[in-house]
């Protein structure tokens, strides 16, 4: 019989070119999905090669370092999870597959989709079974067909792509209301309107909080120093920055990033982004 915790960690990160994560000592399990960019991964002694479409399970118990390419930014998701029992007739864990190239033929894609969108809503069982599957499917190879869906209203899906596409491509981008509101041709009013109803917040306060969810990943994932987290992603100060990560996630950078290093539980994005 299979039997995994709930997810403690999950998301979709993105990352600046030549950025680096680790040494770490992973406390758990975790999924990585690269989906776009290349990465090299280093656990003990064994060194591998990430490229695009490559999902990849880190054990607990290992020591890893991750180097995201230093020439493209960098986006995967991912997902951590504790394991309580494996079925008898499966191979120790030594014996798993480490990494495995998916498409959109594998099973793994929409459970993983579905994963990120439903597990701040579905039930413990609900959440757990997907993730019993996707684990399943991967030390199986198991693969099935896939499903597609629509979060947001069209309009609203547009605004959030280019607000996403601008951001990977400059972190720091200014956007103002007037702009937002331009790229989808309707008044900022309406704009207003529907962030408000199908988010719950603001256009500004969402790429706000789109702004401190990728910094989040890089204070807990990577190895800048704050300081520089803060002008990467465009904060006016170091100051402001910490006082705005705070509010948003109860924990100043710092300690965020010492819970991270110590295996400890660490704060959950304020927007799960699954924009594949």
């Amino acid at each position: 019989m299979l039997k995994l915790s709930l997810p403690s960690a999950y998301g979709v990160a993105t990352y600046p070119p030549g950025a680096t994560f680790g040494p770490r000592l992973l406390q758990d399990h975790e999924f990585v999905w690269v989906l776009e960019g290349h990465a090299q991964y280093l656990s003990g002694s064994k060194l591998l090669e990430l490229p695009p479409g490559t999902l990849l399970l880190c054990q607990a118990g290992s020591t890893d370092f991750f180097a995201w390419d230093p020439d493209h930014h960098t986006r995967h998701a991912y997902v951590h999870f504790q394991i309580e029992e494996v079925p008898a007739s499966w191979l120790p864990a030594e014996g798993w597959p480490r990494m495995c190239a998916i498409d959109s033929s594998s099973i793994l894609v929409p459970l993983f989709e579905h994963l990120l969108a439903c597990v701040e809503t579905a039930s413990e069982e609900q959440i757990k079974a997907v993730l019993e599957l996707m684990l399943t499917a991967f030390v199986t190879g198991q693969t099935t067909l896939r499903r597609s869906y629509q979060k947001w209203p069209r309009t609203l899906e547009q605004v959030m792509k280019q607000v996403h596409d601008t951001l990977e491509q400059n972190p720091a981008h200014p956007f103002t209301l007037k702009e937002l509101a331009r790229i989808a041709n309707i008044t900022p009013e309406y704009l207003c309107r529907l962030f408000k109803t199908h988010t719950g917040h603001p256009p500004l306060e969402w790429v706000r909080l789109v702004r401190l969810d990728r910094a989040l990943v890089l204070v807990t994932r990577t190895n800048y120093r704050f300081s520089e987290i803060s002008h990467l992603l465009g904060f006016a100060s170091p100051f402001h920055f910490s006082r705005r990560f705070k509010s948003a996630y109860g924990f100043s950078p710092r300690e965020v990033r010492e819970q991270a290093r110590s295996g400890k539980s660490i704060p959950l994005s304020r927007l799960v982004q699954v924009e594949f």
